[in-house]
């Protein structure tokens, strides 16, 4: 059940409340849990989101995202396929076993190898007799084995690092472990060497370990990562049948989840969507808004919404109360609508809400959390970082990037109408703007600052962790 309110107008936002410190507190700050659901089979280490923006979500947000325990929803303002190139580039960027790994054959040319290092971000690259992952392995070839100036037109086979000058191990040996990757990776450490290929019996490549990946999971123990020690990636798919579905059969192999995004989420068109979604993908949880009110909600959720995305009109750079008179005020969403949520619990189980839009300062994340969302999703608050999509540009002195709704005109035209459902109108009202946001830094720098805060927090209302703060936090307005 979401929280007790001492009393609250009919409508308000964020900023018109506050959370009381009405529990005893018996806990330190690092005793607060932040993990939450992000929907009904998936769980992030903490409550937020980057939200599915063309100004703030590709591979490098949902990178930094993950590994500070959140997560990225890569927007869908490209091609299928580019965007399955970006789930894959969050995919590979951490592994455990790397199942399928780019590979080579012996005749490849070395500039072929360069082009994969610069546009994949991979240097190590295991050599295959057939170019195929699961080949048989013949060598491996890594950055510091060949140089463009001298070597580009030069086969692999003569500038690899040949079969016989590599430290393999063989998975039926390791196997026999309960933790083979524990072991693999102790055999990695102890060789002092840079990377493991596992083969079968038979000499086929199986698997590929790297001593990055060792460092990467050392440095962020926090990350949300997959049952195959993968970061996790959403994905945003429009709200049109066919155009989604060309969308999620490009994606699917990398998303842990694909988001519905629209700016109108309670319409018929997006049950079919959650229906045809699960019946092809039934291991991808769907995620469906936006929407505003308990109706909708109740509507997605009986429907097979894993999740549902609260917020009309709440974000800074959106336009449509202004401009269509369509809206509501984020707080008095997130709190009606979670209550309708928690009406359906016993019957539906716990669906989990996501508060989308309208997080200005760093308390607005207790406050919408305190009002039953699970996470939060922000766009402002993670865009004119190193990682958002775009350039930086001087002004006075001073550095900025761009930042701007999804339906604004500058990003209808570069495909966000798909995600107002307006390609048939000959004219169309925006509703966002595109604005300027100073340079903010690293999302490393960023995130665990909006961290300390939730924590910090939590712990003055008394409450250990999410489900906690639904029980027991009250508030009041301001």
């Amino acid at each position: 059940m979401i929280s007790n309110c001492l009393k609250f107008k009919e409508e308000f936002n964020y900023g018109d409340i506050v959370a009381l410190q009405n529990r005893l507190t018996d806990f330190g700050v690092e005793d607060v849990d932040l993990t939450a659901k992000l929907s009904k089979n998936i769980d992030i280490k903490i409550p937020i989101i980057s939200s599915p923006m063309d100004t703030v979500t590709k591979a490098d947000m949902a990178i930094a995202m993950a590994l500070q325990g959140g997560i990225g929803v890569i927007h869908y303002n490209m091609s299928p396929e580019k965007q399955a190139e970006e789930a894959e580039k969050v995919k590979r960027f951490n592994s455990g076993f790397i199942e399928n790994p780019i590979v080579a054959s012996p005749e490849t040319l070395i500039r072929e190898i360069a082009k994969i290092r610069n546009e994949k971000g991979i240097s190590t690259i295991p050599i295959t007799e057939d170019g195929k992952p699961h080949g048989k392995l013949k060598g491996i070839i890594t950055k510091n084995d060949y140089s463009m100036h001298l070597h580009s037109n030069m086969p692999v086979r003569e500038r690899m690092t040949p079969l016989e000058g590599l430290l393999v191990v063989k998975w039926s040996e390791i196997s026999k472990d309960k933790n083979p990757l524990n072991i693999a990776n102790k055999i990695l450490l102890e060789s002092k060497r840079g990377n493991l290929p596992v083969v079968n019996d038979r000499g086929n490549l199986r698997y590929l370990v790297t001593k990055t990946d060792i460092e990467k999971n050392e440095s962020y123990p926090y990350a949300t990562k997959d049952s195959k020690k993968r970061l996790k990636v959403a994905v945003a798919i429009e709200s049109r049948l066919e155009l989604a579905m060309d969308r999620a059969d490009a994606t699917h192999k990398f998303a842990d989840a694909f988001v519905i995004d629209t700016s109108h989420a309670y319409g018929t068109f997006i049950s079919k969507m959650i229906k045809e979604l699960h019946t092809r993908y039934p291991r991808i949880d769907v995620i469906a808004g936006n929407v505003s009110v308990p109706d909708a909600v109740q509507y997605l959720i009986e429907n097979g919404a894993d999740a549902v995305k609260i917020g009309t009109g709440p974000g800074s750079i959106c336009t449509t109360t202004k401009n269509l008179g369509v809206g509501r005020n984020q707080g008095s969403a997130v709190y009606h609508c979670a209550k309708r949520r928690d009406e359906l619990a016993n019957k539906y189980g716990h669906i989990p809400i996501i508060a989308d839009g309208g997080i200005k300062e760093y308390g607005d994340f207790l406050k919408a959390l305190a009002l039953g969302a699970d996470s939060t999703m922000v766009g402002s608050m993670v865009a004119g970082t190193k990682e958002a999509p775009g350039e930086m540009k001087q002004i006075d002195g001073r550095y900025f990037k761009e930042y701007r709704g999804m339906g604004s005109k500058e990003a209808l035209n570069a495909g966000g109408d798909k995600r107002y459902g307006t390609d048939k109108m000959r004219i169309r009202m925006p509703e966002g703007i595109v604005t300027k946001i100073e340079y903010k830094g690293l999302i490393s720098e960023i995130v665990p600052m909006y961290v300390a805060a939730l924590k910090q927090g939590m712990q003055k209302t008394g409450c250990r962790n999410i489900e906690e703060l639904h029980k027991y936090a009250l508030l009041t307005c301001r």
